[in-house]
């Protein structure tokens, strides 16, 4: 197994190069280990490093540079706010965790890892274990020094909620997220976010964490906006989470926000209501009969919709 090694530098240090002889001293630590003494240290805030073997650190030292495209007697240029080399069992675990073993977060800061570390593409550990939906893991990072802003907008909130993380949605409500909050470019709101697909077991769960925070079930999306909730070529049409509900949601979504004081009637951008959007996505007779107002009527006895009626029934004459 290589030697871990840890090495971080601030902005300020971005640009300075430093000489691979003069990088480093061999002292015991822990009878083995070595630490570096820098000859230039620059406006460099923070540098460790943890070796066990001279040959290990001077593989490691060469890879690094080679993978920038620089001579073995430079280290490379640090073009983020925060650059660190990982050796390969810690860059292995942060693969996994990104993967979906968050439960490694533990152990990762425990090696000694920051709590703020971020993959390749730049994505936190935070950002991470919030799309998988682990509070507890979130909660350890926090604790260690990860910053909840990392996020980004209102907390991450609606993408907790699209996801059906209704834990985690309530971790981040208690935190300061407004579940009225719309985006800026669409208008869509958290409520928005759980009615984009028909798988409902999750979402109504998280829809009612929303509503007793008291989101707003009339909140409207701005009209003719391209949006990403369903992941394809649409755009948002002016409409309430009932409106959606209406096209993708159960008895219980519905239910939850008729409870909650939506309004039953509400026209979109084209004029049309949540009846319209459940008559246009061919809902069931129960979800219909949930949605109808004013003269709008289903029969009793209309049960088995149009392709019963179509069948029809056999009348036989008594038998004397």
């Amino acid at each position: 197994m290589d030697a871990p090694v840890f090495f971080m530098a601030s902005a300020e240090a971005a640009s300075l190069r430093l000489d691979f002889p003069a990088v480093f001293t061999i002292t015991g630590f822990f009878g083995v280990a070595r630490s570096l003494v820098f000859q230039k240290f620059g406006n460099f805030q923070q540098c460790i490093f943890e070796l066990r073997n001279p040959r290990v650190c001077d593989a490691l030292l060469r890879r690094s540079c080679q993978a920038v495209g620089r001579e073995r007697g430079n280290l490379f240029r640090m073009s983020r706010r925060t650059a660190r080399c990982y050796s390969m069992p810690a860059m292995a675990m942060l693969d996994q965790i990104v993967e979906g073993q968050t439960d490694l977060v533990f152990e990762y800061l425990a090696a000694g890892n920051a709590a703020d570390m971020k993959d390749a593409d730049g994505v936190s550990l935070l950002q991470w274990c919030a799309y998988y939906g682990d509070v507890s893991a979130m909660k350890h990072l926090l604790a260690e020094g990860a910053a909840i802003a990392a996020l980004g907008e209102n907390l991450g909130l609606d993408a907790a909620c699209f996801h059906g993380h209704w834990r985690l949605s309530q971790f981040l409500i208690e935190r300061g997220a407004d579940v009225n909050r719309p985006l800026e470019d669409t208008g869509e709101t958290p409520l928005h976010a759980t009615l984009c697909t028909s798988d409902r077991l999750q979402r109504n769960v998280v829809m009612r964490v929303l509503l007793a925070h008291r989101a707003n079930p009339n909140c409207a999306t701005k009209a003719n906006m391209e949006t990403g909730a369903f992941m394809r070529d649409c755009r948002t049409k002016g409409e309430t989470p009932l409106h959606r509900a209406a096209a993708f949601g159960d008895e219980e979504a519905i239910q939850l926000l008729l409870d909650a004081g939506a309004t039953i009637d509400a026209k979109d951008m084209n004029g049309e209501t949540p009846l319209s959007w459940a008559s246009w996505y061919g809902r069931s007779v129960p979800i219909l009969r949930k949605l109808l107002y004013g003269p709008h009527r289903i029969r009793a006895d209309y049960g088995g919709g149009m392709a019963a009626n179509l069948v029809g029934k056999p009348v036989f004459d008594k038998l004397s």
